[in-house]
């Protein structure tokens, strides 16, 4: 599943498409076990997009700059397609389960922690 979601971010990124909602309740698989990328209702053209307003996103699926400052790019999708790894992996376990908004925005946003080896 990883890699034909890969394939089809890979797809979009080609045609300069940012997807935005990548998850994986967005993905659906056909009989032949062809991974589609779906629900393109927040994606947008281009390679780069700030938000204007305020709307609700899904916070547990968005990279720290979408988080802090509501910028969108292709790299914004990659971290969502590492999510969605996650999810895949997990067995479709939700990222960050049991968290509130808030613990995710100060998780994801923090910066590394400081190795003590």
């Amino acid at each position: 599943m990883c890699i034909g979601a890969a394939s089809g971010v890979e797809y979009l990124h080609s045609n300069e498409c940012m997807h935005r909602d990548l998850a994986a309740r967005n993905c659906l698989i056909n009989r032949e076990r062809v991974v589609k990328i779906s629900d393109f209702g927040l994606s947008r053209t281009g390679t780069h997009y700030v938000l204007k307003s305020a709307m609700k996103l899904p916070i547990k699926w968005l990279a720290p700059e979408t988080i802090s400052a509501f910028t969108f790019s292709l790299k914004t999708d990659v971290f969502s397609f590492g999510v969605l790894a996650y999810e895949i992996f997990a067995n479709g376990a939700e990222p960050w389960e049991g968290c509130t908004n808030a613990e995710v925005k100060a998780a994801v946003c923090r910066l590394p922690p400081t190795a003590t080896f």
